[in-house]
């Protein structure tokens, strides 16, 4: 008797034409002069050209994606700080005496020593 098949064993058709995809050749035209660069590299690296190629493609993506990132990182900080900047020039907020800084950092120290 022949088991029949239901939706939870079967992988979808997007899954499936996601694994195609995943491991689809890739053809490019490259120049001779980066095609001596990158089997340079490879050499170096001891890599095959078309892994030499992927590592290359995947480590400059990482650096592009962090880019972003510490792009959205900068934005906010500069976000965080226009209010109490603006605050500030106009007087409406005051800085920390330098007493009062010391006092916090002592305390601090004292309960760690306690606690230690």
């Amino acid at each position: 008797m022949r088991a029949e098949r239901t939706s939870a064993n079967t992988p979808s058709r997007s899954r499936l034409a996601r694994r195609r995809r995943a491991a689809a050749p890739m053809s490019l035209r490259v120049p001779l002069a980066l095609r001596e660069r990158l089997d340079r590299y490879a050499e170096a690296m001891e890599l095959e050209e078309a892994t030499a190629a992927r590592v290359l493609i995947a480590e400059r993506l990482s650096q592009f994606e962090l880019g972003q990132e510490m792009a959205l990182a900068d934005e906010w900080q500069l976000s965080q700080l226009q209010r109490p900047w603006t605050a500030l020039r106009r007087g409406r907020l005051e800085l920390a005496a330098p007493g009062a800084l010391k006092d916090i950092f002592r305390n601090a120290r004292k309960k760690a020593r306690r606690s230690a």
